[in-house]
Formats: structure tokens, C-alpha cells, sequence
């Protein structure tokens, strides 16, 4: 592929994830929208990171919360 292919791609999927970005943000402004938890069924992806991200704060904390007040 030569760079100006290339250079068009990365500007789709740039165009292409801005509209994505775009029409949750509507989404969630809509009076419609109701928050609540994640829905395994659709968002299983989501659910597996959230809860892997937590195990690993956890585990970095280590239950001591002045550890995060020395970094911060």
C-alpha cells in the first residue's frame, strides 16, 4: 500500500470512529436514555475489562490508599 492509500485509510477510520464517538455522545444526551448496568449479552467485552481493571487496582493498592496519595 503506498502512503497516500495509506494516509486515506487512517483518515476513514479516523472519520469512521469520530462518528462513532458522535452518536453515543447524542445517545446519551437523549431524554431516553436510561443509565444502568452493563448488559453481558452486548457488552461482555466491556465487562471483562472493567473487572480485570479493577483486580489490578486492587492489587496495586493493596488495600493501602496512602500508596496512591505518594504517586498522585
Amino acid at each position: 500500500m503506498d502512503a497516500n492509500k495509506e494516509m486515506l485509510a487512517a483518515m476513514q477510520a479516523r472519520s469512521d470512529g469520530c462518528t462513532i464517538v458522535e452518536e453515543n455522545q447524542r445517545g446519551i444526551l437523549s431524554p431516553a436514555y436510561e443509565p444502568g448496568p452493563y448488559a453481558p449479552e452486548y457488552e461482555g467485552g466491556v465487562v471483562q475489562f472493567v473487572d480485570c481493571y479493577c483486580r489490578a487496582m486492587e492489587r496495586g493498592l493493596g488495600g493501602d490508599v496512602l500508596k496512591v496519595s505518594r504517586v498522585a
